[in-house]
């Protein structure tokens, strides 16, 4: 397999429309593609997190045209499939590349892999499943395969190459085993976690910008395993939500989160509102508001003491049943927090109707804040969105004072 025109330099422009689309998938092509992916890297470098560059080589690219091997309905289905952190590109010899960016896990990458090839494995309407397109998947990652599209790109393909017969994937290099492999041992090894008491809930300070105070807690889980080290909250949200244990870790989260606030009360501190994150399953699960006052209930708590935050992807992509899953957690009087806000697609609608009270501006718009010039943009256009609609708003990942003094001075509460 050959590289194809991603590593080349842009033919000339004499129509620039359509030498930067394909006229038969309406995907970018390889200049464009490139270009889109080098923006998802740098936000990924800023971001401290993952991308991947997958190439779709299809499995009888040794016949037709180059025009003809690129089956228009995979292209299609991809299109529809991704997420706003990923961008696709249809090359120059029939192969369809994907950009994922927003990946902070090895669950996070295979997860995506996973996602990607069922898309194009889909069979078409009309025919059985002999009709199912037939390709080989290739997959680099930044940083551990390179530090550039090209490079990347360049290993992906020879990862393709790899592989020995169709319906296959490769990855140029293993994300790592950051969680058993097995799943049956990944789900005993949880389950150990919950009964030998591995798992412990930390609490994260939210500082009001402008006077320094502590305003609240966020509770983060985390996995002490014996061998594998300490597993950080979002390495185990992700395992748990692959294995189906996240409803236990979940309950055990609340559990602690109440037995910490009680305790608070029953000492005589002051009692400080705590955060706990919910995964998209836990939001689906339409017993989550009777759980919920069925909690409040038992522990007596004040419930303006509990904030729920859920991904913005969670409530966009499920916009047909959130507006009732979260009016029926705001009649219960807990807080609302739509988390890692600018990474998903939420309308001015929805935000405007949702009884969301509060926005948390994802770290990659904070990180370059403010030294890179669409971050500036970005993180101040959300701050001023917070304060138009009334809502709180509060960025994440706030590490030197120059940040501090530019969003506070935006009007950005917490952080």
């Amino acid at each position: 397999m050959s590289s194809v025109g991603i590593v080349e330099t842009a033919s000339p422009r004499t129509d620039q429309c359509a030498s930067l689309s394909d006229a038969r998938t309406d995907l970018p092509r390889a200049a464009l593609f490139r270009a889109l992916a080098n923006q998802l890297l740098n936000l990924a470098r800023r971001a401290d997190r993952m991308m991947a560059v997958m190439v779709i080589i299809p499995g009888d690219a040794g016949t037709g045209s180059p025009a003809d091997r690129a089956d228009a309905g995979v292209a299609e289905r991809i299109r529809r499939d991704l997420r706003s952190c990923d961008v696709a590109g249809h090359l120059d010899d029939g192969t369809l590349a994907v950009a994922a960016g927003g990946l902070a896990t090895p669950g996070d990458v295979r997860r995506m892999v996973l996602r990607l090839a069922k898309c194009v494995q889909a069979t078409p309407a009309g025919t059985d499943s002999a009709g199912a397109p037939r390709f080989v998947l290739g997959v680099a990652l930044y940083p551990l395969d390179g530090d550039d599209v090209g490079t990347l790109f360049r290993a992906a393909v020879a990862a393709a190459a790899t592989c020995g017969h169709e319906d296959s994937i490769a990855f140029a290099t293993e994300p790592g085993p950051a969680q058993p492999a097995d799943p049956l041992a990944l789900e005993a090894a949880i389950d150990e976690a919950l009964r030998e008491h591995r798992l412990e809930v930390r609490y994260q300070p939210k500082i009001e910008l402008r006077s320094g105070r502590i305003a609240s807690f966020e509770a983060l889980v985390q996995w002490h395993c014996p061998n594998l080290g300490t597993i950080p909250s979002e390495q185990l949200i992700s395992a748990a939500e692959d294995t189906g244990q996240i409803g236990e870790v979940g309950a055990f989260v609340l559990e602690t989160v109440a037995r910490q606030l009680t305790h608070w009360q029953r000492s005589g501190l002051l009692a400080i509102p705590v955060s706990v994150n919910l995964s998209t399953r836990e939001f689906l699960d339409h017993r989550l508001g009777l759980r919920v006052k069925e909690f409040l209930t038992a522990h007596a708590l004040d419930p303006r003491l509990m904030t729920l935050e859920f991904s913005e992807t969670s409530i966009m992509q499920h916009a047909d049943v959130s507006p009732f899953l979260l009016r029926e957690l705001a009649a219960l009087g807990v807080g609302l927090c739509l988390d890692r806000f600018g990474t998903g697609f939420a309308s001015l609608v929805c935000l405007h109707h949702f009884p969301i009270a509060e926005i948390k501006i994802d770290r990659m718009f904070v990180c370059g804040t403010p030294q890179v010039p669409g971050d500036l943009r970005i993180a101040a256009a959300a701050v001023a969105l917070a304060r138009e609609l009334d809502l709180t708003s509060t960025a994440v990942g706030i590490e030197r004072d120059r940040q501090r003094t530019f969003l506070t001075a935006r009007g950005c509460v917490y952080g």
